[in-house]
């Protein structure tokens, strides 16, 4: 297959002149269940506009116990906090655990009551450093038993437990400590080390550790007793990559490919305190740095992650079938970091395989590729990436290769895949009118979002000019905007997009908790679960935890939604019947003050074993601005005897048949 050449900054023709030439390969048909890896350490205190775009959904973060409006924030954004115990001495003038036993137990059980099961407890920071932990290991393993004993004695089996927290990787140090708990019954029920490679500089060694981890004490008989749920990374990118674009990425897959649960970025210094989530923007509640964007590029594309593979372990590819805000759209990250004798600049050969398993993209069709690039600002700030260039690449069986020229060391490229028919570029210069017209080839029913700029070196930014702007009847749709200042020109981007103002299929696996709430009473359960899709390869169930004749509720809610922002709405969705007994409690209720009262729209009583389409017209609510849709359950049995599956939800100007394609299994 020959390579189409995409030029990158500064490149004007394409010459290979890079030191290192090698090539990835992402495979958009073998999906990737992961969580992601841009968990913060002690920085959550940002606006949440800076912070939320960094929130997938299956975020770790970890605070000092002591910062309980942080903590309980972090908790509120639906992350998984880690509580660390280990500023016991500043609370308590000084002191080390070992030196007032009494007291330590006073401070954890006072933690325990405070924070319940939702946190997971981390005894003590870097204990195999003197500057934090100048006791023994022995005292070390004491405080940690005695904490250990207070939690489970305080809360039950259910609390979690982490340790040893190393300040890295020492296989002899977390072993040890790994036996004393066996030996004496404790539980680690989060292994727990941090991958700052401050001295090696060895970020690929961060699979082999988890791997390594994995095999040896989580899945080992011998350490079964220690009931190990899940193995974390406390802090990883050390403090010479802190702003590092390319380095953080590599940090990021090198956790995803050894199935790490979770990670932690690290703060250092002033970053720890000064609300810059931990150095991601340039001072307190600042303009971001380049390593905000990448975190952000990241966290848009972890929910649709597929197989990704390198040649050369110092550029890292990310690829993704879908893109936080982006229907219709893939994506690719790549990252090229420092390790051993690197060189400036690498040529990177992208081959794309199986795009065609992704919606909207033909097998012998083409792909639009956008480039842009994070480029390595330091410390300094990076309003946006850099808008470098388009092409457009014709698919053959679904794939294609691209050679992307000259990506800079420490640099990111994101790469934002949509079906090339759907969207196209132009230049308009004419200086003489009052608004610039230009028209493109449309069918009625169709809807696109149009982006504008004046300088097309710094992208086009979002939100859309015009967001689901409707196609005009005919086979052609005008459009006209004000035109910028007198003499400059302007840019436009016009993309294809399903007119939809709400969207999901839960091909992420999780619930995005900017699209949804759920509620539930008693025994009552929401999951998304690949046991009953309707399309896809994963839906929503709604059902009772435990067989019995105690009744529960489980309801699935929208976030609020405007829905004069599209003309005619409809709510689309598919759903199943598992033979649930008919209740007045059990269907489609929507709200207008919300939540605090519910109409209902439809009932689930009496409905089909097998998925169905349902449209419901929402034209009575047109003129309100903020509605929420429930989907609820009430009864007392499990699927299969029990319960709803709801899948490929939309709210529409029409009603909307879009499927996602069943993959293989990964």
């Amino acid at each position: 297959m020959k390579a189409a050449y995409i030029v990158l900054a500064g490149l004007c023709a394409v010459t290979l002149r890079a030191d290192l030439e090698t090539s990835v390969t992402v495979d958009f048909a073998v999906p990737q269940e992961v969580v992601s890896q841009c968990g913060i350490l002690e920085g959550r205190d940002a606006d949440d506009a800076k912070y939320t775009p960094l929130i997938s959904g299956t975020e770790w973060a970890r605070n000092f116990s002591s910062y309980n409006s942080r903590v309980q924030k972090m908790l509120d954004l639906g992350c998984t906090v880690m509580v660390r115990l280990d500023d016991f001495p500043r609370r308590n003038g000084g002191l080390m655990p070992y030196e007032n036993w009494a007291l330590w137990e006073s401070f954890v059980l006072d933690q325990a009551q405070t924070w319940g099961t939702n946190v997971v407890y981390d005894v003590w920071n870097e204990p195999n450093l003197s500057m934090f932990w100048p006791g023994t290991d022995a005292q070390y393993y004491e405080a940690y038993r005695r904490a250990h004993t207070v939690i489970k004695n305080e809360l039950g089996s259910s609390a979690k437990v982490s340790g040893p927290s190393a300040h890295r990787w020492y296989t002899t140090y977390i072993e040890d400590f790994l036996d004393y708990c066996v030996g004496e019954g404790l539980t680690v029920e989060v292994l727990q080390w941090h991958e700052l490679n401050e001295r090696d500089d060895d970020i690929p060694s961060i699979q082999s550790h988890l791997e390594y981890a994995r095999t040896h004490w989580k899945d080992d008989p011998a350490y079964a007793s220690l009931g190990i749920r899940q193995i974390v990374l406390g802090e990883t990118v050390g403090n010479d990559r802190t702003y590092l674009p390319g380095s953080t990425l590599g940090y990021f897959h090198y956790a995803e490919q050894g199935g790490s649960d979770g990670a932690c970025s690290s703060c250092w210094n002033s970053d720890c305190e000064n609300g810059s989530i931990s150095g991601l923007l340039n001072g307190p509640n600042g303009d971001p740095r380049a390593v905000w964007w990448t975190f952000k590029s990241y966290a848009d594309g972890v929910a649709g992650r597929v197989e990704s593979t390198t040649l050369d372990e110092r550029v890292v590819p990310l690829g993704s079938r879908q893109v936080a805000g982006s229907p219709g759209t893939a994506q690719v990250l790549l990252g090229y970091f420092e390790f051993g004798s690197t060189p400036d600049r690498a040529d990177v050969t992208l081959t794309l395989n199986n795009l065609d398993s992704v919606t909207g993209f033909e097998a012998n069709g083409a792909v639009c590729i956008q480039v842009e690039t994070i480029p390595d600002t330091g410390s300094s700030s990076l309003l946006e990436p850099v808008y470098v260039g388009e092409a457009t690449v014709d698919l053959t069986g679904g794939s294609a290769a691209v050679l992307l020229p000259d990506l800079g060391l420490e640099e990111v490229a994101v790469l934002t895949l949509s079906p090339a028919e759907s969207t196209f570029r132009l230049h308009v210069t004419d200086p003489d009118p009052a608004a610039f017209s230009f028209a493109w080839p449309s069918t009625t029913g169709e809807f696109f979002n149009i982006h504008r700029s004046t300088n097309l070196a710094e992208g086009f930014p979002p939100p859309p000019l015009d967001e689901n702007h409707p196609a005009a009847a005919g086979d052609e749709t005008e459009y006209s905007d004000t035109r910028p200042p007198p003499g400059s020109a302007a840019f436009y981007r016009v993309a294809k997009t399903s007119g939809a103002i709400f969207e999901d299929g839960f091909e992420s696996g999780v619930l995005d908790p900017q699209k949804w709430t759920t509620e539930t009473t008693l025994e009552g359960r929401v999951r998304v679960s690949d046991e009953y899709p309707g399309t896809g390869r994963f839906g929503v169930l709604l059902d009772d935890e435990v067989y019995g004749s105690i009744k529960s509720i489980a309801a699935l809610i929208t976030a609020p939604l405007d829905l004069t922002a599209i003309p005619t709405p409809t709510l689309s969705f598919q759903w199943k019947d598992f033979s649930d007994n008919a209740d007045p409690e059990d269907g489609v209720f929507i709200s207008t003050d919300d939540g605090a009262t519910w109409q209902q729209l439809f009932s689930f009583n009496d409905g089909p074993s097998e998925y169905t389409w349902k449209d419901i017209p929402l034209d009575a609510y047109a003129a309100e601005s903020a509605v929420r849709i429930k989907f609820q359950f009430y009864d007392n049995y499990p699927i299969p005897s029990d319960g709803f599956g709801i899948d490929s939800i939309f709210v529409a100007p029409s009603a909307t048949r879009i499927s996602w394609p069943i993959l293989p299994a990964p």
